[in-house]
């Protein structure tokens, strides 16, 4: 393998990882962002339906079917609960296990798991307390949302490969085409200088790539030493 290669393929392995560590940064990011969320969402859902379950007027069995049905038909909880005081269930709203079904692949619930915490609650009717309202978030739609962040990052970076490849491609068209005028016409020119006799073309006074400035130096002096020799 030459040596344009190897540091292409090099480089190409290196941005290759910073490809994958930016997603694993961006999903785990996400990740705890929407941990942390489901989190917030089940204790405020829990405390605002906990003091509304407390208000006077709200301690009918019926206003309060009614109310926990009203917030669990919003679709963002997996199940809202409440229980008398003696631990027994008096509403029990729980949402299926097809309900809200995402298109998430397995390996992403396994490698960046979600978890819908279970917040409790309690009911009171002044000081006295009238219940406990038990309050689970529906996790599918953080789970969607982090497979949304997943494609873009993902796609992001397929894109960005795909510019790298060509850029690269087109660098080693580009290399190869200066090192032929550089150093392998030049070198050609000298041969042929020496085998007919006759003069050749002027060496260019700057080379095109700055990197074989050295080369383009010692290149001239051969052709000078040729040339004082053909002489």
């Amino acid at each position: 393998m030459s040596l344009l290669r190897q540091l292409l393929l090099s480089v190409t392995v290196a941005m290759c990882i910073i490809f994958a560590g930016t997603l694993w940064l961006s999903l785990s990011g996400a990740q705890g962002y929407l941990n942390e969320r489901l989190q917030v969402e089940a204790r405020n859902t829990a405390s605002s339906l906990a003091l509304t379950l407390s208000q006077p007027g709200n301690q009918d069995p019926v206003t309060q079917e009614l109310l926990l049905r009203a917030l669990f038909d919003t679709g963002q909880y997996h199940s809202i609960v409440l229980k008398s005081p003696t631990g027994a269930i008096v509403h029990d709203l729980v949402r299926g296990s097809d309900a809200g079904g995402t298109h998430v692949p397995g390996w992403l619930e396994a490698l960046f798991p979600l978890s819908a915490p279970t917040v409790t609650q309690a009911v009171s009717d002044g000081w006295k307390q009238t219940g406990v309202v038990i309050v689970t978030p529906e996790s599918g739609y953080a789970r969607q949302a982090l497979w949304n962040v997943a494609w873009q990052v993902l796609a992001l970076v397929v894109a960005a490969g795909l510019l790298w490849a060509v850029f690269a491609i087109a660098l080693i068209r580009w290399l190869r085409r200066a090192l032929q005028t550089e150093i392998a016409a030049q070198v050609n020119a000298i041969a042929d200088m020496q085998a007919t006799g006759s003069p050749a073309e002027p060496v260019p006074v700057t080379p095109r790539i700055k990197e074989l400035a050295q080369v383009h130096t010692v290149i001239a002096s051969v052709r000078q030493r040729v040339r004082a020799t053909a002489d």
